[in-house]
């Protein structure tokens, strides 16, 4: 028999990467990318960002029960970062897919660090 199909995800929750330093990084390592690679699969530095999760929200009581949930969850999520800037240190690339020419989606995998950003991401069950 066979698996019924998951929902599309429809919302996600991310944290936006836009410090400065960041950004020239990311330049940086754009710039020695080789020409062999297309710019259009080159995402703008604007638009980088770390998910924490996705969603399949698909009716308004959805949505409305989501964010409820995550002001619930704001007081937490603060403390947890203790008023600090979340720094994330990264060890590589990988592909979300097995197979690097079937691949739709690259992301830079996290180090452990200090711990916070794990903790922040338990906060969502």
């Amino acid at each position: 028999m066979m698996k019924p199909k998951a929902p599309a995800k429809t919302h996600f929750i991310c944290l936006p990467l836009r410090s400065v330093a960041f950004r020239n990084k990311v330049t940086a390592f754009n710039a020695l990318l080789p020409s062999t690679i297309h710019a259009s699969i080159i995402r703008p530095t604007g638009s980088l960002h770390f998910t924490l999760g996705v969603m399949s929200l698909s009716t308004p009581d959805e949505i409305n029960s989501a964010v409820q949930f995550l002001h619930s969850c704001q007081s937490d999520a603060v403390s947890t970062v203790g008023g600090q800037k979340l720094r994330v240190s990264l060890k590589g690339i990988a592909s979300m897919q097995g197979n690097a020419k079937k691949t739709s989606v690259i992301y830079a995998v996290p180090e452990n660090g200090d711990g916070r950003l794990r903790s922040l991401c338990s906060i969502f069950p």
